[in-house]
């Protein structure tokens, strides 16, 4: 996706925290069901932490082993095609990820913003919640 369309992303979810806010939540808690976007996880955790693929790359819905290595080769290959530049994570997000991570991306800045803890469980919401980390320090978890 373009630079504009990952940004367009995290203002949905950005958006979001603000109307839950206005509804008195005091607490964001994240989860997701992993079902297709483990790949793009698992291409943002690459590139941002410099990690080998095939260390962050995990079976999803149980794929078998020809499967699982057919996974990895296409995330290095999209490593490798675009280029991300690890020290900026809008980038990463852009060229390896997809628009619901982006848009918990903005939830996770969001409540950053607000100062409501963010709770994540999966691997989904951590690889988002690398990218605004990376974006933005102060959103880390003390």
């Amino acid at each position: 996706m373009t630079h504009a369309l990952a940004l367009q992303a995290i203002a949905v979810g950005l958006d979001v925290v603000d109307a839950e806010f206005a509804r008195g939540v005091d607490v964001i808690c994240l989860g997701e069901m992993g079902i297709g976007n483990t790949t793009a996880a698992s291409a943002i955790v690459a590139a941002l932490t410099t990690s080998p693929v095939v260390d962050v790359t995990g079976r999803g819905t149980g794929i078998d082993e020809a499967a699982w290595q057919h996974k990895v080769e296409i995330i290095e290959q999209a490593l490798r095609v675009n280029r991300p530049d690890r020290h900026d994570a809008l980038d990463v997000l852009a060229k390896v990820g997809g628009l619901e991570i982006a848009a918990l991306v903005g939830v996770i800045l969001g409540g950053a913003a607000r100062r409501l803890p963010v709770i994540v469980d999966g691997f989904i919401t951590t690889a988002a919640a690398l990218v605004p980390v990376a974006l933005c320090p102060a959103a880390q978890a003390t």
